[in-house]
């Protein structure tokens, strides 16, 4: 009867240990596969971080892209409106060219701008005589140099201009002088609004 009996819980022990080991065999897979399910959650969260983030990198990009291209292609304009009017304003040989200025950038200025002494003033002298012919003044234009200032608007673009031009009196040998201009340009009227003089630099004769 004893022999019976340990016959019988001999198996139900070893059963109750295979049991245990199945279970913790489970439950240690369970555990496995959770760990699996978060590590694949935190990997797939990381990777739409990342990708948030390098679509915004890749924006900021676009966009830095596109603000240079933008300055570029406004400095090439600016630079083009700039030299047609620069170009008259600078090139007289005589009385009758420096007079014909006004009437040749009227398509590039504004009607207040047309009327502005400071780039149009009467070439004679006290007495009322011509003193461009009278002492054989002459400018040729020679180049100009653009630097794009911040705009207060959408409708004007504002620049700060070199301008190198040779002048000449009489027989002496022609000059290089400079000025420094800031300007006001309107993209709607397609005029320029202000030209301001900020400083003339003295003329070197030409070694």
């Amino acid at each position: 009867m004893k022999k019976l009996i340990t016959m019988r819980v001999i198996p139900i022990g070893l059963c109750l240990i295979f049991l245990g080991i199945i279970g913790y065999n489970s439950y240690q897979k369970y555990c496995y596969q959770s760990e699996v399910r978060l590590q694949s959650k935190l990997e797939n969260k990381l990777a739409k971080r990342q990708d948030v983030a390098n679509k915004a990198l890749l924006s900021q990009l676009k966009r830095q892209h596109y603000d240079n291209y933008r300055y570029l292609k406004m400095t090439s304009f600016m630079e083009t409106q700039i030299n047609q009017v620069f170009s008259i304003l600078y090139t007289f040989s005589d009385y009758q060219s420096y007079n014909r200025r006004q009437k040749l950038l009227e398509k590039y200025l504004s009607k207040q701008l047309q009327q502005d002494n400071r780039l149009f003033a009467k070439p004679v002298d006290s007495s009322g005589g011509d003193y461009i012919g009278t002492l054989k003044i002459s400018s040729k234009f020679v180049n100009s140099e653009v630097y794009l200032m911040p705009q207060a608007n959408l409708d004007t673009v504002s620049s700060l201009v070199l301008v190198t031009y040779r002048a000449q009196t009489g027989n002496q040998e022609a000059g290089v002088g400079t000025g420094v201009y800031e300007v006001n340009y309107n993209l709607k009227s397609k005029q320029f609004t202000e030209i301001n003089q900020v400083t003339r630099l003295n003329t070197k004769m030409q070694e």
